[in-house]
């Protein structure tokens, strides 16, 4: 019994880590939205990319520090092909989440199961 109730709370510790981890998604914004979010990734005109973090649009120009080095950065918003930022994708966590939680139950109820025949 002991050995049964570990493993049904790694179990369960283990659907709630992935679950409320949730599952994330870069999604495209304007230029005067970057500043909302905390790390950016910029697609530039000659199709290189950078992840740029503190980002920030004064004027015609993206501010912000880039993510490997925390080296400042500022570039024309005319070099810039698209901006786009991390946002969790809720349809796929409430899917998880949901195929975690029927899981866990298969896996108690199994284990429940197997106890009675002990």
């Amino acid at each position: 019994m002991r050995c049964f109730t570990r493993s049904v709370l790694l179990t369960g510790l283990v659907v709630f880590l992935i679950t409320f981890s949730g599952c994330y998604s870069y999604q495209r914004i304007a230029p005067a939205q970057a500043a909302a979010y905390g790390q950016i990734r910029v697609t530039y005109s000659s199709g290189s990319q950078e992840s740029i973090e503190s980002p920030h649009v004064a004027g015609d120009t993206l501010y912000g520090y880039r993510d490997y080095d925390h080296g400042p950065v500022s570039r024309p918003i005319d070099e810039i092909a698209s901006i786009d930022a991390r946002k969790i994708n809720v349809t796929q966590s409430v899917l998880l989440g949901v195929v975690g939680g029927a899981a866990l139950g298969f896996g108690i109820l199994v284990g429940l199961i197997a106890l009675t025949h002990d």
